[in-house]
C-alpha cells in the first residue's frame, strides 16, 4: 500500500511539468497575461493601494509565497491573510483594497463570508477557483477559472496563477511595461524545463536522500516569500514519505532545535533579496550544532559563502523559482520514501 501512495506521488510530481505548461497555455496570449473572466477597468485598478491574498490550509501557503513577488510587480502593498483571519479582525475594507480569495471549490463558507463582507465594504473581490458554478464565483463579479485539483502539483499551478495576475495588474496600472512583460512571459514558457533537474543537481540530490535518511525529523525553514513555499514543502514531506516534518520562518529558528534531537534543517532560498541575513541566520544555525541542506538556485548557491549541504536546481529567474525549488523537494521526498520501501523489503 505504502508502495502505491509513492507511486502515486511520484506521477503527481512528473506531472508538474505538463500542469505548468497547461497553465502558461490557458493565460498567455501574444506573450501577455490574459484572464478572460476578469472585467477590471485601468481606472479601478489605479485606486487600489493594497492588495490582501486570502486562503486556508494549503492554498495560505501559496498566498504567503505569493504576495511578496505581488508585491513587487504591482508596486501596491500586498499581504497574506488567512481567510479567518480576515473574517475575524477589523481589518480596513474600502475602495482602494483589492482582495484575491483562493478557494478551490468555491464553496467554502469561510471564503463566501469573506467575499460577502468585501463587496459590502466597497473593496474589489477576485475570485480564484475552479468551479465556475460555485457560490463564490457568483459572488464575484471578477473571477479566474483554473482547474486547481488537490494534489502536489496545486501549490506550483495556483503560484503560477497569481504570478500572471500580478504580471496583469503591473503592465495595467504601468508598474511595468510591455517589453518587461513579454520577456517574462517568454522565460515563463520554459519554466516547465527548469523542473527537470540537471545532472548536477541530480548528483546533489542523491547525497541529500542519503542525508534526509539519517534523520527522522525535518525542520523546513523559508524567509519571506520562501516561508510560505517552506510550509508547503513540510506538508508535502508528512504525506510523501511520512517525516516528522514541520515549518519555520528562517528567523525564528535557534540553537532551541537541538532539543528535538534528531532534527534536520532544510532551508528553502529562492529569493536572494535578503541573501546576507538569510547567510549570517544560517551560519548562526551551523554553529549551534544544527544539522542543514539547503536547496536553492544555482545562481544563489553561488553567492552563499557555504560549499556543502547544497543542492541546486536550475535557475529560471527569482519570481518562479518558488516553483522550481517546491519541484525539487517534493522529487526528493518520494525518492526518500522509495528508498526507505526498498529498505524495508530487503529487510
Amino acid at each position: 500500500m505504502d508502495e502505491y501512495i509513492t507511486q502515486q506521488y511520484k506521477d503527481e510530481i512528473d506531472r508538474i511539468p505538463e500542469v505548468l505548461k497547461q497553465t502558461l497555455d490557458a493565460f498567455l496570449k501574444n506573450d501577455m497575461p490574459y484572464f478572460g473572466t476578469l472585467h477590471l477597468k485601468k481606472r479601478r485598478l489605479k485606486k487600489i493601494k493594497t492588495i490582501i491574498i486570502a486562503g486556508q490550509a494549503d492554498e495560505y501557503n501559496t498566498s504567503k509565497s505569493a504576495a511578496f513577488n505581488l508585491e513587487l510587480l504591482t508596486g501596491i502593498n500586498c499581504f497574506a491573510l488567512n481567510l479567518s483571519e480576515l473574517c475575524s479582525t477589523r481589518v480596513v475594507l474600502n475602495s482602494s483594497v483589492m482582495v484575491i480569495i483562493l478557494s478551490q471549490n468555491g464553496e467554502s463558507p469561510i471564503a463566501n463570508t469573506v467575499a460577502l463582507r468585501v463587496k459590502q465594504q466597497d473593496a474589489l473581490a477576485v475570485a480564484v477557483t475552479q468551479n465556475a458554478e460555485s457560490e463564490l464565483a457568483q459572488l464575484c463579479k471578477n473571477k479566474i477559472i483554473a482547474d486547481c485539483c488537490d494534489s502536489i502539483c496545486r501549490f506550483c499551478k495556483e503560484y503560477l496563477i497569481l504570478a500572471l495576475f500580478g504580471i496583469y495588474i503591473g503592465y495595467r496600472t504601468k508598474n511595468l511595461p510591455r517589453l518587461t512583460v513579454s520577456v517574462t512571459s517568454k522565460i515563463a514558457q520554459m519554466l516547465s524545463g527548469s523542473t527537470v533537474l540537471s545532472n548536477r543537481s541530480k548528483h546533489e540530490l542523491s547525497g541529500a536522500i542519503e542525508v534526509i535518511n539519517r534523520y527522522s525529523g525535518i525542520v523546513v525553514c523559508g524567509y519571506g516569500a520562501d516561508e510560505g513555499v517552506a510550509n508547503e514543502v513540510a506538508s508535502a514531506l508528512r504525506k510523501i514519505c511520512s517525516k516528522r516534518a514541520f515549518s519555520l520562518e528562517l528567523c525564528q529558528a535557534d540553537s532551541s532545535l537541538n532539543a528535538l534531537g534528531d532534527i534536520l534543517l532544510i532551508a528553502i532560498i529562492s529569493n536572494n533579496a535578503d541573501l546576507e541575513i538569510i547567510n549570517h541566520r544560517l551560519s548562526l544555525l551551523r554553529q549551534s550544532g544544527i544539522d542543514t541542506l539547503i536547496f536553492t538556485t544555482e545562481s544563489i548557491s553561488g553567492e552563499l559563502c557555504i560549499d556543502d549541504g547544497i543542492v541546486t536546481v536550475s535557475d529560471s529567474i527569482a519570481l518562479f523559482n518558488p516553483v522550481t525549488l517546491a519541484s525539487s523537494v517534493y522529487q526528493t521526498a518520494v525518492l526518500d520514501a522509495q528508498n526507505d520501501t526498498k529498505n524495508d523489503l530487503s529487510a
